[in-house]
């Protein structure tokens, strides 16, 4: 993984969902590998899922404390 040459992503709003940041995310091939079949046997989308993963991530984070 390469360290962060550019600036980090602010996020743009998309009319049609104005609740939400949206952003590009790239998955190395292994990473992209573990989650797909999370979202299928889920029966998510690919993105459902990583919003999934990121927020127990987070929660981890704070110690399982949600904010």
């Amino acid at each position: 993984m390469r360290t962060q040459t550019r600036p980090v992503a602010k996020g743009t709003r998309d009319p049609r969902f104005p609740e939400h940041l949206q952003t590009v995310c790239r998955f190395e091939d292994e990473l992209f590998a573990e989650i797909r079949p999370r979202a299928i046997a889920e029966r998510t989308s690919f993105n459902e899922q990583v919003r999934i993963l990121v927020e127990w991530g987070l929660e981890a984070a704070r110690g399982g404390t949600a904010q």
